[in-house]
Order: C-alpha cells, then structure tokens, then sequence
C-alpha cells in the first residue's frame, strides 16, 4: 500500500491543475481563498486530495459541481440526468459518504434513495444501476 504524505490545499490545486483539472483548481482555491463563516473548519486538504485524485482517476466523469461543508469536506454534487442527483462528501480517510436521490414520479420532489459510506471506487459500481433503476 503507497504511504500517503501530509499536503497542502495550494498542493493539491497544483495537482489538480498538473492532472489538466482547471475548472476543478480554480474552484477549490476560490473556496479556499474564501473567508470562514460562524467557526466553520478551514477546507481540509486531505478531502481535497481525495477529490482531484478521483477525478484524475475517472476524467471519464463530468465536473462535478463542488463546494464545503463546515467541517472543511470538499463535496462533489453530479447530476446525471434531470430526475436524479449524486451528492459525494470527500472524507480526509479517503472514503467517501453519498447520497443519491432521484425525482419521485407521483409528487415530483426529489427522494433519497440510497446513503452510505463506501471507497470511491465502488461507489462508480454502485452508482450506475441506482441511475438505471429510477430512470
């Protein structure tokens, strides 16, 4: 198993950038860059990391749309279609905890259909159905 170094957010935009992930670099050091609201946690580079390293991993994916959570995990939010919605919090262990939630057919609203914690790279096997079935 590859031991993993302490990082920095500026390094892990500069990954990001070095990996062809502008739009991804840009937007985590806006976030970055952005002052801490009501003792929110400074971004946590390690969920940063776990990011840019999916998605250098999987660039078959759309950018995600990507913001923080007071805790200072970076999230990714893809809409595969406009009736279902991926919600993924990049956790500094490398985990990750999803959501995935689809439009109900009979109120219209979205529904959450399934949560969990998982390895990035289940969740890609886990996902795929879930779309498949609520399509």
């Amino acid at each position: 198993m590859a031991t993993i170094t302490a990082c920095t957010v500026p390094e892990v935009i500069d990954m990001a950038r070095r990996a062809g992930l502008d739009e991804v670099a840009d937007r985590i050091d806006y976030l970055y860059k952005l002052p801490l609201e009501n003792g929110a946690d400074p971004m946590d580079p390690d969920s940063a990391r776990s990011l840019v390293s999916f998605l250098t991993k999987h660039q078959e994916l759309p950018i995600p749309g990507i913001t923080t959570n007071p805790e200072g995990h970076v999230h990714g939010d893809w809409e595969f279609t406009k009736d279902s919605n991926l919600g993924v919090q990049f956790l500094p262990s490398g985990d990750v905890w999803f959501i995935y939630a689809s439009r109900d057919t009979d109120t219209g609203f979205f529904r959450m259909r399934e949560t969990g914690t998982i390895a990035p790279d289940d969740l890609l096997k886990k996902i795929p159905p879930l779309v498949n079935r609520t399509m």
